[in-house]
């Protein structure tokens, strides 16, 4: 598992991987579960290093702790938007492009390389958090360099994903990649709503409740 996790990060293998792997959603969770848990890991790690070279261990200790509960509680939720977002996104590509490819396998394929992308964004993130923690400033830049080489390469494997399990040209593969692009941004941007709707209604019932006790003085 974890070598095709590394080898899904270079396109010529991942697109090898798009031809000889076989499976489902149900691997795909697998790999999505271990290559968050192995970026947790790097992560904690990261967190506990920097406390010790900042002289801040009792405070990375209750960081750590945090991050750990941070990915439970985001575990499930991951994976039921990443099933949402390709699910919609294949369907599009069906029917707006044509492409014929069977959902578990493309699942899987963003799954695989999803955990490789995620193992090496904790790599990375370990490299650079020791960094920051001797030197601020270059941290923060390193960071932003970083994020925006890893978002822009993860982006080049998705489209490297959805050329060879359709077998798109490469035009094709593109707009593949933009339907994609745009249902991942119409879906978080409903679930960005839905949770600011949620919290405005639960702040004005505690409003309300706390001036129908009296804790709030009326005017």
């Amino acid at each position: 598992m974890i070598q095709n996790m590394l080898d899904a990060l270079f396109p010529a293998k991942l697109a090898e991987l798009c031809k000889k792997m076989k499976g489902g959603v149900g691997e795909g969770v697998k790999y999505i579960v271990a290559g968050g848990f192995i970026a947790l890991v790097l992560s904690i790690l990261k967190i506990l290093l920097a406390g010790v070279l900042s002289g801040t261990s009792g405070l990375s200790v209750a960081a750590a702790i945090a991050a750990v509960i941070g990915w439970l509680v985001m575990l499930i939720p991951t994976i039921i938007v990443t099933y949402l977002i390709v699910w919609i996104a294949s369907m599009l590509i069906g029917a707006l492009l044509g492409g014929k490819a069977a959902f578990p396998q493309l699942f899987l394929m963003f799954a695989v390389f999803g955990a490789g992308i995620a193992v090496l964004t904790g790599v990375l993130g370990l490299i650079v958090g020791i960094i920051a923690a001797l030197s601020a400033g270059i941290g923060a830049l390193l960071l932003m360099a970083v994020s925006l080489l890893v978002g822009l390469y993860s982006l080049y494997l998705a489209f490297v994903v959805l050329k060879s399990i359709y077998g798109f040209e490469t035009m094709k593969a593109v707009l593949a990649l933009i339907v994609y692009l745009v249902v991942s941004f119409v879906v978080w941007f409903v679930i960005a709503m839905v949770l600011a709707i949620v919290l405005v209604m639960i702040g004005l019932g505690a409003y309300m409740t706390a001036g129908a006790a009296g804790a709030i003085p009326a005017y």
